[in-house]
């Protein structure tokens, strides 16, 4: 074979792989996919996080913002005793629960949790996010609020008062600005009704990443108790079909050009 028919081999062959670092140079090992476990072994996992049907879930962190008991140990759920369990699919939801979301006599308590949904290559076009309680008694208050940066990363807030999270900016990846964040809210009033036990949101623009914040505040100072099951997450998608990069459009037209060449040879 001449060095001109290897030349037009070798750009053919170029021509039907994907341009991109990742097919031709190994990089970094995939995420581990997601299993039910612990917050603190979520949080072990880092930025890499873990993944389902390509989906990723990372940065997961916790914080008590506020507490009014003196026995954490009973009162204030950790890391340890919080449990997540991964969508099977991404069209159910994540959930986190704990035996220990529970506050009486008197006590209130305000968790953060927060985690990263990282999508590639679907786009989430909103978020839904539910409580699962039946078991506040009037006048104690079970609420949680979801504040959603689509596109963007806030900075954590853990500590100090729960004004600050109210406050949350998200830093758009995109266009460097900062938005205020959507916010989801679902309450239970220990009552029979008026309670919400679910909210969902759409976004203006489909995003290809969420930053999530949860603010969760059983409050029983008034009498009463505030007891939850968990919180569920529901997080739909869209297709997003890929474009080919400029790149892979011209060693394609290369490799079909150098086919002619060589049909027109023979």
């Amino acid at each position: 074979m001449t060095l001109t028919r290897k030349l037009f081999l070798l750009l053919a062959i170029l021509s039907v792989l994907p341009l991109s670092a990742g097919s031709i140079i190994p990089g970094a090992a995939p995420p581990p996919d997601c299993a039910a476990g612990s917050l603190a072994s979520y949080i072990g996992l880092g930025s890499r996080g873990c993944s389902v049907d390509q989906f990723r879930y990372s940065d997961f962190d916790f914080g008590v913002l506020y507490s009014s008991t003196n026995n954490p140990a009973t009162l204030i759920a950790s890391e340890s005793t919080i449990t997540i369990s991964p969508p099977a699919s991404i069209l159910e939801s994540i959930q986190i629960r704990s035996d220990l979301f529970s506050v009486a006599a008197g006590d209130r308590v305000v968790y953060l949790f927060h985690y990263l949904i990282d999508p590639p290559p679907p786009i989430l076009p909103g978020y839904d996010m539910e409580m699962f309680t039946e078991t506040p008694v009037a006048p104690g208050l079970a609420k949680a609020q979801a504040f959603l940066c689509p596109g963007g990363v806030g900075q954590p807030q853990f500590g100090g008062s729960p004004a600050l999270v109210t406050s949350l900016l998200c830093a758009s990846f995109q266009e460097q600005v900062f938005i205020s964040p959507y916010v989801l809210n679902v309450f239970h009033n220990g009552g029979l009704t008026g309670n919400q036990l679910s909210d969902g949101t759409i976004f203006a623009n489909p995003t290809n990443q969420v930053d999530v914040w949860i603010q969760l505040d059983l409050d029983a100072r008034n009498g009463g108790s505030s007891q939850i099951k968990g919180i569920g997450n529901n997080v739909p998608y869209l297709a997003d079909e890929p474009v080919p990069e400029p790149g892979s459009l011209v060693l394609l037209g290369a490799g079909l050009s150098a086919l002619s060449l060589l049909r027109r040879r023979r």
